[in-house]
């Protein structure tokens, strides 16, 4: 099956739970939008290492169990360091998938080796999200 979204896999975007769901993908299509504007503004791939998660491989992977950004289909997170961080961070906000004092959410794991950094990006509010919102944190 082919995504909707331009330069956006299906495969990427599936959850990645081998003995749960199977691979769905439960990706908003507001969210998914919002991405595709910002992958064309950045002007350079935004490859997803995790994007839907059913909420039994949630619990597996997040501190936040079976429920969290990535159960929602409005979170991926995106394996990008260096500079292109700050150019997708200014995207971000352009394309209002952040909006300060209304949405977003932005995790930061930029120690390390690479690969192995990246970005969390989620554009939901607090109600959505059950949590502040907007926020940023940081990974250990």
């Amino acid at each position: 099956m082919k995504s909707p979204w331009k330069n956006f896999t299906i495969e990427e975007l599936s959850c990645h739970g081998k003995d749960c769901c199977g691979g769905e993908w439960e990706m908003v299509d507001e969210f998914m939008r919002q991405m595709a504007e910002v992958r064309k503004m950045c002007g350079f791939a935004l490859p997803v290492t995790s994007g839907y998660r059913c909420p039994a491989y949630n619990a597996k992977v997040s501190k936040t169990g079976g429920k969290g950004p990535h159960t929602t289909g409005r979170a991926m997170d995106i394996a990008i360091y260096g500079d292109s961080v700050a150019i997708l961070l200014d995207s971000l906000l352009i394309c209002h998938v952040i909006i300060p004092e209304i949405q977003g959410g932005l995790g930061l794991k930029q120690h390390g080796p690479w690969p192995g950094r990246y970005v969390h990006v989620d554009n939901m509010t607090t109600a959505q999200a059950k949590s502040k919102r907007p926020w940023i944190w940081t990974y250990p």
